[in-house]
């Protein structure tokens, strides 16, 4: 178990776990794995560019290459009002 850190609009909170275990109770609510240490809830994100994305904070979280194509994935289904399988 590592550290867990989720940034949310009201703060952040830490918790000692795995983000894999977290991922698999969020996917229903818009989140997106970008990078193995990442996931970000899609309605934040404000700009996605082909190795990152900058959320609408100002925030610049990379996509790792193994995750692009999910990523890429993911957007056209938004796009298209689906839901997009991960």
């Amino acid at each position: 178990s590592k550290k867990v850190t989720i940034h949310t609009t009201t703060g952040n909170r830490e918790f000692y776990g795995k983000l894999s275990d977290v991922a698999k109770y969020v996917t229903d609510y818009n989140f997106i794995s970008i990078h193995k240490s990442y996931l970000v809830n899609f309605v934040y994100i404000d700009i996605i560019r082909h190795s990152e994305v900058i959320l609408t904070n100002g925030e610049i979280l990379p996509i790792s290459n193994s995750h692009k194509e999910v990523v890429q994935k993911f957007v056209v289904a938004a796009l298209q009002g689906k839901k997009a399988a991960q």
